[in-house]
């Protein structure tokens, strides 16, 4: 794996602080938008990144080449409030 043009080595970190192992993001739910489209949410674990325990998308992560992680089915996890029915 490469970090900012250089090779990982084991337990080093790159410029962020992560190490070869941590994720970048942790997934934490699916929500419903107004028009019905299902979004999975996700929070940014990388401490030294911009969007540090920020909740983002996928979108996001990708725009701000961070690491998806693995991500279930949402069937039967979706988050509903009040207001958006």
């Amino acid at each position: 794996m490469e970090a900012s043009g250089k090779l990982w080595q084991a337990g080093q970190q790159d410029d962020w602080g992560r190490k070869q192992s941590d994720p970048d993001a942790e997934f934490i739910g699916w929500q419903e938008t107004l028009n019905g489209e299902v979004i999975a949410l996700y929070v940014v674990t990388t401490r030294k990144h911009i969007l540090f325990r920020s909740t983002v998308t996928e979108q996001t992560l990708r725009a701000n080449h961070l690491e998806v992680p693995p991500t279930p089915h949402p069937q039967g996890q979706l988050k509903r409030y009040d207001h958006e029915r």
